[in-house]
């Protein structure tokens, strides 16, 4: 039982020695230890039992041919304790491996406590660095900062759509296309002018003149766009 398995731990010999105390994981450890150790011996002595339960069989059986009866009940006797050892042994052993059991299930509960110990103690300490009201004035600042430059790029943006916009400048772009045009429709006029038509006949004179007109229509289309 418990009560055993602490009479045994190594960890209350020390603290009645005046040794220095034993952690709570050295104490499950070497309580680990012996409860292993006696759960050994126990199944250790419950096969002895069946060995010897095997041998009482036989020398009943062996009395009982012989007809000595006596013999063979005293050993009849003998073979039932040896039963009802073999049955504490089983049930001492299924007590102690409970104990094991609980032993692990309590060493997993001191390590899950020391981290959570060490995990708040690091908390706490990171709470303490935060500054809270500083880290509020700076994301309230970050936030105007924020704002005002994009108001400045907006400002930035209009004055720079103010400079470029090419109006006035279209205009002018128009009225210099337009003298360009008029001069080049003038000297291709002349030229038409003042190409030879009359040795051609009137169908071929038409047929010359078209493709000119047309070049020239082309070209103004093309200087346009």
């Amino acid at each position: 039982s418990l009560l055993a398995v602490e009479q045994l731990s190594p960890g209350n010999a020390a603290m009645g020695q005046g040794q220095p105390k034993m952690t709570l994981e050295e104490q499950l450890k070497e309580s680990k230890k012996q409860v292993n150790k006696a759960i050994r011996e126990l199944e250790r002595e419950r096969m002895n039992m069946e060995t010897n339960e095997k041998k009482i069989q036989a020398e009943i059986k062996k009395h009982a041919a012989k007809g000595q009866m006596n013999a063979a009940k005293t050993l009849a006797k003998d073979l039932v304790r040896c039963r009802k050892h073999q049955e504490k042994f089983i049930k001492m052993k299924a007590n102690l491996q409970a104990v094991q059991l609980r032993m692990q299930t309590l060493k997993s509960t001191e390590a899950l406590a020391r981290a959570m110990k060490g995990v708040t103690a690091a908390m706490g300490k990171m709470n303490q660095q935060m500054n809270i009201p500083a880290i509020t004035q700076m994301m309230r600042e970050f936030e105007k900062q924020s704002n005002q430059m994009e108001m400045t790029e907006d400002m930035m943006n209009d004055a720079v759509d103010g400079v470029m916009d090419d109006g006035e400048d279209e205009a002018e772009e128009d009225e210099v296309l337009n003298k360009v045009l008029m001069e080049i429709g003038i000297d291709v006029s002349q030229q038409l002018s003042a190409a030879p038509t009359a040795s051609l006949p009137a169908a071929q004179q038409g047929v010359a003149q078209a493709p000119a007109e047309m070049n020239l229509e082309e070209r103004l289309a093309a200087l346009k766009r």
